[in-house]
């Protein structure tokens, strides 16, 4: 069967921001699918900036910027490093030895240079900075509505109770609602389809640094020179593409909440403190006091996390070896003792995961929990607290209410991001300290291209002297 290639252009960057933000540009390819079965010549193709060829490009000159940087910073101090060698010759044997010996080492498989996991992380921000920023904006656009949603219900209820009212104070109720509804209608469209043009944006951004993690490890390991492969296990390299690259794609998807929560609790805080006077300060307390515990939780999933992750690299590797040599498993009769041993693995490891998900449990009821707690107290301070003649209006109940349930999103996804931070960090530190074994020298890395090339130039005489 022969499979047609993909001829049309993916239409996103060509089409309208209307098309765009309503992705009506796909729209031809479900009508198609909608009558038959689609084959490959009529799916579009892959963005050119999405591709893995044009990505990793732009990580190799970010790091080839680095490394000229480094180049240059070199060459400015050579002078002053020849100085500290001669000075450093000069000094006595003993007190050489005895300040080697106080140096720190830093040959621990744990530890990473902090100079090489900065410019890693800066060369996977220069591959997600493309379609990072523009979601940041989406982002930016959505909190706004949100914030933007009580005050015009506020602004509802309060021309309804006008209605009741007569002379010129009940005047122009009607208009004053009609404005309310339509801004209200208006933000919500706008809310919903930034946010789901900032989800696609975010989407991509985490399918370009998987791609970017998963073609630099594979590069690693075809490039690693003797020292770096006897260091290499298999079962780490499995699970840096499989599950370690997957933890960046999901903190993609809510990494704007970093500070887009932050500024969003304030607003929120601001507008109900201008609703509510000063009872709104017990329920910010009561949020501020749960957000101690949440870093707490994020400390002990830390953790929990770094026990964890050598006994799945050690598990996989295992398995692996069992897979890879099976005949000799099987004709030496080693099933029993190297299913005790994977078991005893699996166990400790089934013991720590079970301790992260509890720990994630927790990160769920503190989310749950904080508004509720912050409601009851708000609520409880306004009418009991300052003067008992004081009455909850409707205009004020119900903003107060849209206002809260408006801080409720940002506080329970803050803490999940948090949680999500903490385990993609520890994912980007593996990689990185497994981008930094030591590899060939340019003279000595093999072209794989070119030794196709050869063996299929060989394998062409050796058929054609043959004949």
């Amino acid at each position: 069967m022969v499979v047609k290639p993909r001829t049309l252009k993916w239409p996103e960057s060509d089409s309208s921001l209307f098309d765009q933000a309503t992705f009506s540009y796909i729209r031809p390819l479900l009508l198609a699918g909608n009558v038959s079965t689609l084959d490959a010549s009529q799916l579009y193709q892959l963005p050119d900036e999405m591709s893995s060829d044009a990505i990793g490009r732009l990580f190799a000159k970010t790091q080839a910027d680095s490394a000229a940087q480094e180049h240059d910073e070199a060459e400015v101090l050579g002078k002053a490093t020849a100085a500290a060698e001669k000075a450093e010759a000069k000094a006595a044997k003993g007190k050489a030895a005895e300040a080697y010996q106080r140096a720190p080492q830093h040959g621990s498989p744990d530890d990473c240079d902090p100079v090489v996991f900065s410019d890693f992380k800066k060369r996977l921000w220069r591959v997600a900075a493309p379609t990072m920023v523009p979601a940041g904006v989406m982002c930016a656009i959505q909190s706004t509505c949100v914030v933007m949603q009580p005050l015009l219900l506020r602004e509802l209820v309060i021309a309804v109770s006008l209605q009741d009212e007569g002379g010129d104070a009940g005047r122009g109720w009607q208009t004053r609602g009609l404005v309310a509804t339509l801004l209200i209608f208006m933000l919500t469209i706008i809310s919903s389809l930034a946010g789901q043009r900032q989800l696609h944006l975010a989407f991509r951004t985490g399918q370009r640094l998987r791609v970017t993690v998963i073609a630099e490890v594979y590069s690693a390991i075809l490039e690693l020179n003797a020292k770096g492969v006897q260091s290499l296990n298999s079962g780490e390299a499995t699970n840096l593409v499989a599950n370690d690259a997957q933890k960046l794609l999901e903190l993609t998807q809510n990494f704007h909440l970093l500070w887009a929560a932050p500024i969003q609790i304030m607003a929120v805080s601001g507008l109900l403190l201008w609703v509510l006077g000063p009872a709104t300060l017990a329920g910010t307390v009561t949020l501020v006091v749960c957000m101690p515990l949440g870093k707490k939780v994020t400390e002990m999933m830390i953790a929990v996390r770094t026990q964890r992750l050598p006994l799945l690299d050690e598990r996989v590797r295992l398995c692996s070896e069992m897979v890879a040599g099976i005949k000799a498993i099987k004709l030496n009769n080693w099933e029993a003792p190297l299913i005790e041993k994977l078991m005893t693995i699996r166990k400790a490891e089934t013991k720590l995961a079970r301790k992260e998900l509890f720990v994630w449990g927790m990160t769920l009821v503190i989310m749950v929990l904080s508004p509720t707690f912050a409601v009851l107290t708000t609520f409880a301070t306004f009418v009991f607290g300052f003067e008992h003649s004081q009455v909850l209006t409707a205009s004020d109940s119900f903003s107060a209410l849209a206002l809260i349930m408006a801080l409720r999103f940002p506080i329970n996804q803050l803490a999940q991001v948090l949680t999500q931070v903490a385990q993609a960090w520890r994912a980007a530190h593996r990689i990185a300290i497994f981008l930094s074994h030591p590899r060939r020298t340019t003279s000595t890395t093999i072209s794989i291209a070119a030794a196709t090339a050869d063996a299929d130039a060989d394998a062409d005489a050796i058929a054609n002297g043959s004949s």
